[in-house]
This record gives C-alpha cells, structure tokens and sequence, in this order.
C-alpha cells in the first residue's frame, strides 16, 4: 500500500521545519492511488500527491518567494536613496577632488 499523502497543513510544517523545498517534479505517481498523480519534490524526497495538492503548494510558494523578493526590492531601494544622500553629502565637502562613480 502507498503510504498516505499529508495534508496541505502538515506539509506547510514540514517544509517549514526543513527549508528543503526545491520545486515540483510532474510525472505520475508510483502506486500513490487514484489521486496520487503528481510528484512533489522536497530536499531530495519525492512525495506523491494530487495535482491540486502541487498546485495548491507551488502557489503558496510562490507567493513567499514574491513576499521575500518585494522586501528585497524595497531594502535595495532604500540603500538606494542613501548612496545618492551619502554621495551628495561627500561631493558638497569634497567637490571634484573625488569620484564615486564606478
């Protein structure tokens, strides 16, 4: 018998707990009943589940890896604005006897 495939709670846990969450492998599921048709992959185990069980995972991954890059953005917009801040405020004191640019 296939063993049982985890909830979306249970696996929100345990990708949470081991950070291992590396994509989605498609493809049919070996002996994982009738709604075992696609293959997640986490780490380097494989987990058979439905498809809306995949689909339903790589979205919420999604969405955590468009939250992550939103942040990402917005620091580098911030160091942004104090490079220019940092480089008017040398140039002030300094005049043409520096350059910061690349």
């Amino acid at each position: 018998t296939a063993p049982p495939t985890p909830s979306p709670d249970q696996h929100h846990e345990l990708a949470q707990a081991e950070r291992g969450e590396r994509g989605l492998a498609g493809g049919r599921g070996a002996g994982g009943g009738p709604d075992a048709d696609q293959r997640l992959k986490l780490g380097d185990a494989f987990i058979d589940c439905s498809e809306d069980y995949a689909t339903e995972f790589c979205e919420k991954r999604q969405e955590r890896l468009q939250a992550q890059m939103d942040a990402i953005t917005a620091e580098e917009t911030t160091i942004l604005e104090r490079q220019k801040a940092l480089k008017k405020a040398l140039y002030g004191r300094f005049g043409a006897a520096i350059n910061l640019e690349e």
